[in-house]
């Protein structure tokens, strides 16, 4: 289910590499607790390692392997940090029930967007008039299309 931005807060939490996942876990809690207007037990989260800083190259700069390998290890690592409040959550966990849907995953929008593009294609090519005729038959944005359709991917469990 794609989370609507008024209900969404995010952050980008550094840390140092080496960490276990039960170490990121609680350094990523004790930092929220400070952040968040409401306590951590009335929050949802979620975090994943940021993908731009995960894979690019510390130094660019040629230099002695000893110092180029110094200035690696102590690199810190970016993590995407989401939150809800646990209230808007269960609400919109029952809404799903009573509807009949699964609630499998919360995200924002952007990224429910983002799945549904990579779902499409990996669907076999439509042909244009058929395309087309799905494009027509409908008054919502192509962003507007594939948030939804991402949010249908989201709750419906296949």
């Amino acid at each position: 289910m794609a989370l609507p931005e008024s209900q969404l807060q995010r952050w980008r939490i550094q840390l140092e590499p080496g960490l276990s996942p039960k170490q990121i876990h609680s350094h990523i809690a004790t930092q929220l607790q400070q952040r968040l207007p409401t306590p951590l037990a009335e929050t949802v989260w979620d975090f994943r390692l940021c993908l731009e800083t995960a894979s690019a190259p510390v130094a660019t700069r040629p230099g002695p392997a000893w110092l180029l390998a110094a200035l690696q290890a102590q690199a810190l690592q970016t993590w995407d940090v989401l939150a809800a409040p646990r209230a808007w959550v269960l609400t919109a966990q029952q809404c799903c029930r009573a509807a009949g849907l699964t609630l499998v995953r919360l995200e924002p929008d952007w990224q429910a967007a983002q799945r549904w593009q990579a779902w499409l294609s990996q669907r076999p090519a439509m042909d244009e008039t058929s395309h087309a005729k799905a494009q027509a038959c409908t008054p919502l944005s192509a962003e507007q299309q594939a948030v939804l359709r991402g949010l249908a991917l989201g709750v419906v469990d296949t």
